[in-house]
């Protein structure tokens, strides 16, 4: 990986280079990870647990110590952060941009596989488990939460480093002007255009549509029409560059205009990423929209459209009325037979909530939960249980181990008519 940023004052060029450097080692760390890597380790600490290879408590060992390195590289970034801004100065913007330029760049190039390699005997291989446990381990506790310190913690340095407005208000203008425009250079309606740094202003946006004062509906509302528009744009540019629009597009198959060549990348890159700023209840809400203009998607009243958007989630759900009883008693019975409760209770641990999520995908997938989203289904069967539920139950190990658990029960004990 290639770090690219402005030669900082030469009186904090030591420091300077050596946040740089925590970070390059933190990306080596993290991207050098494939599970042929953590085998030998797996063994190593199996034996020092006397456990084998594929016990928890080796897998356990294995990920808290490569997450304790990756920490550390973290820890000592922002240090070094805190230490240029504390003196106030000149690199600090340099190096605070770099810093999230890269902890960014890592939470949306981890891939989290549902692909495992497996053995001729169809189990899941250890090295495999621990890898995507590692992952999300790095991503839930280290690299979001980094995210949310720079951004949400630190807004006007953000505004600075990436040449952003300073409100809420102005940033959508400057969301809305930046598609606008890219349309109106692709559709030759005028020759140039600045350069908008649509990425980072998308990721303001989501970062601060959940504030009362923003409007969170609305600005739900909002970021869908900035997909819709999104979409628009990147048809037009994709048609643009197959047709070889010879106005627009050079011998090597570029924009000639270079901001709008950079722009594009950038449309590209948000078009890939933009699904993760929508949670599963929202992406289930909004449908997909007839091609418009960019001006017909994004000028329009949202306030009254506002209204219907499924924002909160109810502190109470009651089964759903289309749930036969057959079908009401069977999953909680499922849920007892697998331990998931006890006498009708719910008796897991935080870490193993979500092996709910895991008979919910299984009871979705045999048709004996009606057609809604995941994390709604857990969330109507956790109040049947008594299982408090704070937040969305992610796919976890454990998750994918308690589905193929429900469904081999399902198979095996539930009758059809």
């Amino acid at each position: 990986m290639t770090l690219t940023v402005a030669k900082p004052a030469k009186s904090t060029a030591k420091q300077f280079e050596t946040l740089k450097d925590h970070l390059t080692q933190f990306a080596k760390l993290l991207f050098g990870l494939h599970a042929h890597h953590l085998r030998e380790e797996l063994e190593e600490a199996a034996k020092t647990e006397n456990v084998v290879v594929g016990d928890t408590k080796a897998v356990l060992k294995v990920i808290n110590q490569r997450y304790d390195v990756l920490a550390e590289h973290s820890e000592k970034v922002f240090e070094l952060l805190n230490a240029l801004k504390a003196s106030n100065s000149p690199s600090y913007l340099p190096a605070y941009k770099m810093a999230y330029d890269e902890i960014n760049a890592f939470a949306y190039d981890i891939r989290f596989h549902d692909d495992y390699s497996s053995s001729t005997s169809g189990t899941i291989e250890p090295e495999n488990v621990c890898l995507n446990f590692l992952y999300s381990v790095i991503g839930e506790q280290l690299i979001r939460p980094s995210i949310s310190k720079l951004l949400s913690e630190n807004l006007p340095d953000f505004n600075a480093a990436f040449n952003l407005p300073d409100s809420f208000t102005d940033t959508k203008t400057y969301i809305a002007k930046a598609l606008y425009e890219m349309e109106l250079m692709l559709t030759e309606k005028i020759k140039k255009m600045d350069y908008y740094n649509l990425p980072r202003a998308l990721e303001k946006f989501n970062s601060l549509r959940y504030k009362y004062e923003n409007k969170p509906k609305e600005a739900l509302i909002l970021l869908d029409k900035y997909f819709e528009a999104m979409q628009v744009v990147y048809a037009l540019s994709e048609t643009a560059l197959e047709d070889g629009d010879d106005d627009l597009v050079n011998e090597e198959g570029e924009f000639k205009d270079k901001v709008l060549w950079e722009m594009n990348n950038d449309l590209r890159y948000m078009y890939d990423v933009i699904h993760q700023f929508f949670t599963e209840d929202e992406s289930d809400y909004f449908t997909q929209k007839q091609d418009k203009s960019v001006l017909d998607i994004l000028d329009v009243d949202i306030e009254e459209e506002a209204n219907d958007v499924p924002f909160t989630i109810p502190e109470k759900t009651t089964l759903d009325k289309t749930l036969t009883t057959p079908n009401i008693n069977f999953i909680l019975e499922m849920l007892e037979a697998l331990k998931i409760t006890v006498n009708g209770k719910a008796e897991v641990s935080e870490r193993k909530k979500s092996a709910l999520r895991g008979v919910v995908e299984a009871s979705l997938e045999k048709n004996l939960l009606p057609p809604k989203s995941i994390n709604a289904s857990c969330i109507m069967i956790a109040s049947q249980i008594g299982l408090e539920l704070r937040s969305k139950l992610n796919s976890t190990y454990t998750s994918k181990t308690y589905r193929e658990k429900a469904l081999r029960y399902i198979e095996q004990y539930h009758k059809t008519e």
